[in-house]
């Protein structure tokens, strides 16, 4: 799907069309249909797609986005402000998640062949994986923001 195809999805799908998404968005209804169809001259601005993405809680767009641009969208959630005082739990759930990419892997390959659930499967774990580096990586970062001395700057 491409972008223009997802924004129009997203629209139509929400609740009351775009009559009910553009108050949200601080426009009228025929302006936003007009940006979603390129009628006219108008275009989707990437601030009102990502704050569609963000109202709707509808993925498509972003989705589409990276997939143009040759890239993978991988979710993961903010790091909770009570985030363990070590990595021991970061580091144990990229261990398990490399465990589940493995043993996903083996099970879809056993018989040499692969289906398309198998193949959901493991692209799946393979995204949780990816999501527990990253929440990982961030907890470093933000270990090693919280170790600089008084007064140096935090990068």
């Amino acid at each position: 799907m491409n972008v223009i195809d997802a924004t129009t999805a997203v629209v139509d799908d929400y609740p009351g069309g775009a009559a009910s998404l553009a108050p949200r968005l601080g426009k009228g209804a025929s302006t936003l249909s007009h940006e979603v169809a390129e009628k006219h001259g108008a275009k989707l601005g990437i601030r009102t797609a990502a704050r569609i993405t963000k109202l709707t809680g509808d993925t498509r767009i972003l989705q589409a986005f990276t997939e143009e641009c040759g890239y993978t969208g991988i979710f993961i959630p903010r790091m909770a402000d009570s985030a363990p005082a070590d990595g021991v739990e970061f580091m144990t759930k990229m261990i398990k998640e490399l465990s589940d990419v493995a043993t996903s892997f083996g099970q879809a390959l056993a018989d040499g062949k692969v289906t398309p659930n198998e193949r959901d499967g493991f692209m799946r774990e393979a995204s949780e994986l990816m999501a527990a580096v990253q929440r990982t990586c961030e907890f470093v970062e933000v270990v090693h923001a919280n170790s600089k001395p008084a007064g140096e700057v935090k990068a």
